[in-house]
């Protein structure tokens, strides 16, 4: 997760769709960088209104001063990402503290399958759309970061962080 209002915005890190390039591109021009901790990294849109909104508008940054803004994954791509993840060699030692979720011994379709039907632990990633999900009664996600397609931030918010490469910090 960056956390920039200075600079207009803050990404909310999907897992699997490149948010940890886009965090080492664009770190440098963000207040806060969230790398360490998955649960604070990956934090769902919902929980971003909840708790740093409001620290933020706190500490002089309303919420309509900067967009929040995340990246999607084709969803087939994002899930062999995932397979292709819980397949690591490291992970197949069933002393392994993550070998419940390991995927080694299955085929892509049967990973695809028991994601599809919620039939195995090893498949349970989440879904992508849950990263965006207001709760009742927040402002919603600032349209412009929702896409189709390969990994992508729509144009509108890339082009103006593409401009940050020419800020000084």
């Amino acid at each position: 997760m960056l956390i920039a209002p200075v600079r207009g915005f803050v990404f909310l890190a999907t897992t699997k769709t490149g948010s940890t390039a886009i965090e080492s591109a664009f770190g440098p021009y963000s207040q806060t960088v969230q790398r360490n901790s998955p649960r604070l990294k990956h934090t769902r849109y919902a929980k971003f209104e909840r708790y740093l909104a409001p620290f933020l508008a706190a500490n002089g940054w309303p919420r309509e001063t900067y967009e929040v803004v995340c990246a999607f994954r084709e969803p087939i791509d994002w899930l062999h990402s995932w397979w292709r993840y819980r397949s690591r060699e490291e992970i197949a030692d069933s002393s392994h503290r993550a070998h419940k979720n390991y995927t080694g011994n299955v085929s892509m379709e049967e990973f695809a399958r028991a994601y599809i039907n919620d039939t195995h632990q090893f498949a349970r990633v989440g879904r992508q759309a849950q990263m965006v999900q207001a709760r009742p009664k927040q402002h919603a996600i600032d349209p412009s970061s929702a896409t189709s397609g390969s990994t992508y931030l729509l144009s509108s918010s890339a082009r103006r962080w593409a401009r940050m490469s020419r800020w000084a910090t």
